[in-house]
């Protein structure tokens, strides 16, 4: 039986080490499966830091952005508004020269009557009185002109106001609807199963 024995033993140890192989390749399997998940999850993560990174850049992009358009509103209502003033002021200082330059006419034509001998009745003072009148008409027509370019920039200064006001109402919703999206992805990635 000893016969018999040897092989026996022989045949268990050769059973032995192929168990054992058998195992070692199980353990390898294992530690590959858990080196895999582990890379997985440790992918995952950086995705998931990586889309909370993002999300806040896309909030502080957004109220950014939103600040930057509100103050470009404001300097721009801020120039209409200094237009408008100069615009009036020149129409003034205009109206003023035609004024003062319409009183030197007067007078010269004044002079001419006197110096030809002609008294200021009838029609030189007609015509004197005609003159003054287109003169006025001229200045108020420049002053017109002013008051209306002034308006047009008034209006512009209330839109750019306007605008001003709208953006920094809508920066909260703005800055919200990104960090919300943002957060969304953030979600996708950490419940994302291959």
């Amino acid at each position: 039986m000893a016969w018999i024995g040897i092989p026996i033993a022989a045949g268990t140890a050769a059973a032995g080490t192929t168990a054992a192989a058998a195992g070692t390749a199980a353990a390898t399997t294992a530690a590959a499966a858990t080196t895999a998940t582990t890379a997985a999850s440790t992918l995952s993560t950086l995705a998931t830091v990586g889309s909370i990174l993002t999300a806040g850049m896309g909030l502080v992009g957004t109220l950014n952005k939103s600040s930057a358009e509100s103050d470009y509103y404001a300097y721009n209502a801020q120039v209409a508004k200094a237009n408008a003033d100069a615009a009036k002021a020149a129409s003034e200082y205009d109206a003023e020269k035609l004024r003062e330059k319409g009183l030197r006419l007067l007078a010269s034509q004044r002079v001419g009557y006197a110096a030809s001998g002609v008294t200021l009745e009838g029609t030189p003072t007609e015509f004197i009185s005609g003159t003054a009148a287109d003169i006025e008409t001229d200045a108020q027509a420049i002053l017109r002109k002013g008051l209306i370019q002034s308006q047009q920039y008034m209006s512009q200064a209330a839109l750019d106001e306007a605008k001003e006001e709208y953006t920094s109402d809508t920066k909260g919703i703005n800055a919200a609807s990104s960090l919300l999206t943002g957060l969304g992805n953030v979600y996708k990635i950490a419940t994302y199963k291959p």
